[in-house]
């Protein structure tokens, strides 16, 4: 070989990057440079947010996540996370890790924050949001390190600017082989997410499975739901009640559901769940009240279904479950309304079933 030809030769074998347009070298140049620079919190983050999108891809659901890293002033440390689904809801059979809060559950949101960002289509930007709220209580918190599973990273680069926030996204296809569903995926030595999120809802759910009384708050729980479920207004086109509803409910009750109209109302539930998505806040820039009260109005509806479709979770066709997953009906329920309500309607209930604490 020629000089002229070697030297040629051996650029590019010590320079591959030079084959590429220049600015996706340059990129894959900083983006090399940027995850040799990591901080033990970015890598943390990316972790978690890489887990949790493992599980929910293994759960055959969608949700898209973030989760951040903040310190106080005074050097205390917490991981938050949360979905876009409504106020944070997790997916069932999603566990999140221990040791990392639910945003959606910290005190600090008032009504402010949530008729702002409830729903909001980007778990980043709402994360961000929550990290200014934080930032300006008494302990100074900071976004340290934030990672999401969504593509838009607007929010997390104003982050970055603003605190020196380490951020990355987390996508299936960047995903290391290493990551495994062992601590996001529901087992029975995980804690559930009623528990997580509701202890107190949790409690009383256990206080009535001891009683006896899980079918009759089941059944009240479910009726309370339904009714406004049916009252919610939604666009024409949306979803709503499936159309054997009536073949479902309130026959589940009694166990009279059979095998056909279990078939068709889990798989309308199913579609409902994926579709409800693109109604959702967030796909445009301005967020109108029109936009945010269908979103409520069908989000009320997929999980009144979902509620209902605990009923017939089961595969015993025309005889009523021995046990209801009441939990799972109940973490439903209580993420139901997008709106200040609370959960105290369902303690209400509990009591009325006869489990009062």
């Amino acid at each position: 070989m020629a000089p002229a030809a070697a030297s040629v030769a051996t650029a590019a074998l010590t320079t591959p990057a030079a084959t590429l347009p220049s600015r996706v070298a340059a990129a894959a140049a900083r983006d090399l440079e940027r995850r040799r620079n990591e901080s033990s919190d970015l890598q943390t983050v990316k972790r978690l947010a890489w887990e949790l999108l493992y599980a929910t891809e293994s759960c055959r659901t969608f949700a898209l996540w973030a989760v951040g890293l903040m310190y106080s002033a005074a050097g205390d440390r917490h991981v938050v996370a949360l979905t876009h689904h409504g106020a944070g809801y997790v997916p069932a059979g999603i566990v999140v890790p221990e040791g990392v809060r639910m945003l959606w559950s910290d005190q600090a949101i008032g009504e402010g924050f949530r008729s702002r960002w409830i729903g909001n289509l980007d778990p980043a930007a709402t994360l961000i949001a929550f990290a200014e709220v934080k930032a300006a209580e008494p302990a100074g918190w900071r976004l340290a390190a934030a990672a999401t599973t969504w593509s838009d990273v607007t929010a997390l680069m104003t982050a970055a600017q603003r605190w020196g926030t380490e951020w990355a996204t987390c996508s299936g296809m960047s995903m290391p082989a290493s990551i495994g569903k062992r601590d996001a995926i529901a087992n029975a030595n995980t804690t559930h997410r009623l528990e997580r999120e509701y202890p107190d809802l949790f409690e009383r759910v256990a206080q009535l499975r001891a009683r006896g009384l899980t079918q009759r708050a089941a059944k009240l729980v479910t009726e309370a739901i339904v009714s406004d479920a049916r009252l919610a207004i939604v666009a024409d086109g949306g979803p709503r009640i499936p159309p054997n509803f009536d073949s479902v409910w309130p026959a589940a009750a009694d166990g009279k559901v059979d095998a056909s109209d279990r078939a068709r109302f889990a798989e309308a539930v199913q579609q409902q769940w994926f579709s409800i998505g693109m109604v959702q806040p967030g796909w445009e820039d301005e967020r109108t009240d029109t936009v945010c009260a269908e979103y409520r109005g069908q989000w009320l509806i997929c999980r009144a279904l979902e509620v209902v479709l605990g009923w017939i979770a089961d595969d015993n066709c025309g005889a009523m479950q021995a046990d209801l997953p009441l939990e799972d009906m109940i973490y439903a329920a209580a993420h139901a309304y997008l709106d200040s309500r609370g959960t105290g309607w369902i303690t209400a209930i509990f009591d009325a079933a006869g489990g009062s604490s």
